[in-house]
């Protein structure tokens, strides 16, 4: 496989000298990180422009990379964020190349998690936890009053864990609560960088505590308190299975990985646009513009009656822009059911500055059968 757009950045040549020297705030720092992802991301459309990618992002590094101390551009993979970075590069080239769009998206508004916690300096938070020869700390926190995402990476001198192609937590074992609650949300395995360390991205439901209950969303609080506690790491092979048909262990480390890290919740990005349109019984109420995606609040029919007639009442839901290409679903379902069979949706998808998109319902049951389609528009 040839380089990606990080590891040709260690091959890229600058003189130092021709840029000026300053002194960056930590805050300055993570600006300027997120500057050169986002020249990173215009630039690399296609293996045609990863050298002009890697030039341009190097000269958008010189002066953070002068502030920083660093003597060489190879420091330029860890300014931004090198557990994103990683994610992004496992994904290169395999069936979750999509992926990468979501955590470019997480980098450009996250903050690292030394920042975050910087800023809520009257409490103590343990963001790294090292059990047994196994540290483990959180990386970047990103929330838009919707949703949260973290990365963590994990280290191991541990020659069992180190063969391994991923790491989970024992079944059952790897929780996350916010507030003392426990929300719906992803939880992934560790997955191994090419630098042997192992990578994870976490996702948290912010809107899951007030799903079909009257409970207020942890949207409405401005400072979140997560707590995530893991046991008994486990590595496993990827490609190899025991006679049971389950992923071959490399072996176990017991032990339990407690940590805690504070979540801004950060909604100065969001803008709402009413759209109160329907058709044939689906209506969009309106659709909120994050940071990263769109969440659109929909009521929906009971599609188990006519004119629907579907038994299972789980139809297709999409956002679709002017070409008919879905936009990347990243959570989403029924937020509140109705006695009468009617039931409320948030639906969140990546948003990618398109501008004429248009909601579509299909039953899947009928040979996709087109239940309704609503046109808005995004500024």
């Amino acid at each position: 496989m040839g380089k990606n757009i990080y590891e040709m950045l260690n091959d890229v040549k600058i003189n130092e000298d021709e840029y000026e020297k300053m002194e960056l705030t930590e805050f300055d720092k993570a600006q300027k990180q997120k500057r050169i992802l986002k020249k990173i991301k215009k630039n690399n459309k296609s293996g045609k422009n990863i050298r002009k990618a890697a030039l341009a992002a190097a000269a958008a590094c010189a002066v953070v990379i002068g502030a920083a101390g660093a003597a060489n551009p190879a420091m330029a993979k860890d300014l931004f964020s090198s557990t994103i970075g990683k994610l992004i590069e496992n994904r290169q080239g395999t069936k979750d190349e999509k992926e990468t769009k979501i955590y470019e998206k997480i980098a450009e508004g996250s903050l690292t998690a030394q920042e975050e916690t910087a800023k809520h300096q009257d409490k103590n938070y343990n963001t790294s936890a090292d059990v047994n020869g196994v540290n483990v700390s959180i990386s970047d926190i990103y929330c838009d009053g919707y949703i949260v995402y973290y990365t963590a990476v994990l280290k191991t001198d541990n020659e069992e864990l180190n063969q391994a192609d991923f790491i989970s937590a024992g079944k059952g074992s790897d929780t996350v609560t916010v507030n003392g609650i426990e929300p719906g949300g992803v939880r992934m395995s560790f997955e191994k960088a090419s630098d042997g360390t192992f990578v994870k991205s976490g996702e948290i439901d912010l809107m899951d505590i007030g799903r079909d209950t009257d409970e207020e969303s942890f949207a409405d609080e401005d400072t979140l308190e997560v707590e995530c506690a893991m046991e008994n790491l486990i590595g496993y092979k990827d490609d190899e299975w025991d006679e049971n048909g389950e992923y071959m262990s490399t072996g176990k480390v017991d032990g339990e990985w407690k940590m805690s890290f504070p979540v801004t919740v950060d909604r100065s990005a969001n803008v709402t646009y009413q759209i109160n349109k329907e058709d044939n019984g689906v209506k969009v109420c309106d659709v909120v513009k994050t940071k990263a995606g769109l969440v659109l609040t929909v009521e929906t029919p009971d599609f188990t009656k006519k004119p629907y007639n579907d038994p299972y009442n789980d139809p297709d839901l999409a956002v679709v822009d002017t070409d008919g290409n879905s936009l990347q679903w990243l959570y989403g379902g029924i937020y509140k059911q109705n006695d009468d069979g009617t039931a409320i949706y948030k639906i969140m998808v990546l948003y990618e500055n398109q501008t004429d998109l248009t909601f579509e319902v299909t039953n899947k049951n009928v040979n996709d059968k087109k239940i309704a389609s609503i046109d808005f528009e995004i500024q």
